[in-house]
């Protein structure tokens, strides 16, 4: 085996990895929100929220196309087109997902009810759009993040919106009850999309020409 094979073969564990790391750490914080909204807020309460989160994750995974495998292999022979990649990825997926997630909303209009609180329907419509658009975008970042030779970015992301939502979930969670919950996940994915999203495609022009590199797929966090 040569030496730029082993190189190769050591990346693509290390991307393998990371990633896996960051779909456990996904996947233990989710169990921890859920764990402590049933400690602070009624049963009923705790359902309601699960069915809206649950909802949008569905939904969101559906309609990303599955186009972050594509740019994983894409983006690292791109040269100075990888941007303009990862620009059009988001242009395809966030208003497929916000158009799907709309007409999914508004055929269980139950879901609206649960993210608006004592707000008006449309607050908890555009919640729920905002947190399927956000979502969808959020799985296509973890290969993007392998393409561009940052998979290590994809566990610290998560960590940091494991905290930021508990945080959230225990402010909010204890007043607004399950509208807590569906704003603890809502508000941390807007963000991140807003930001994660600029500074990706600020990086991606820096990808690098090599083979395209095989990496474990990441599963949404629950």
């Amino acid at each position: 085996m040569t030496t730029t094979a082993r190189r190769s073969e050591r990346t693509g564990v290390g991307d393998g990895l990371a990633l896996s790391l960051s779909a456990v750490i996904g996947s233990l914080a989710g169990f921890l929100s859920w764990l402590i909204a049933a400690r602070i807020m009624p049963q009923a309460e705790v359902g309601r929220a699960s069915a809206v989160v649950s909802a949008f994750i569905l939904v969101a995974g559906a309609t990303q196309l599955n186009l972050g495998v594509g740019l994983m292999r894409w983006l690292p022979t791109s040269g100075r087109h990888a941007a303009d990649l990862v620009w059009r990825a988001t242009a395809v997926v966030l208003p497929l997902s916000g158009a799907v997630g709309l007409v999914y909303v508004l055929l269980v209009p139950a879901l609206a009810e649960t993210a608006a609180g004592d707000a008006p329907l449309a607050v908890g419509i555009v919640v729920f759009v905002l947190a399927t658009a956000g979502w969808g975008m959020l799985v296509v970042h973890d290969f993007i993040l392998v393409a561009i030779q940052r998979p290590w970015w994809a566990p610290w992301r998560n960590a940091v919106f494991a905290v930021v939502r508990i945080t959230l979930l225990v402010v909010l969670g204890s007043s607004l009850g399950a509208q807590g919950v569906v704003l603890s996940w809502a508000l941390p994915i807007v963000v991140w999309i807003a930001a994660g999203t600029v500074a990706i495609g600020f990086l991606s022009p820096g990808a690098s020409p090599a083979a395209p590199r095989a990496a474990s797929c990441p599963r949404a966090a629950t």
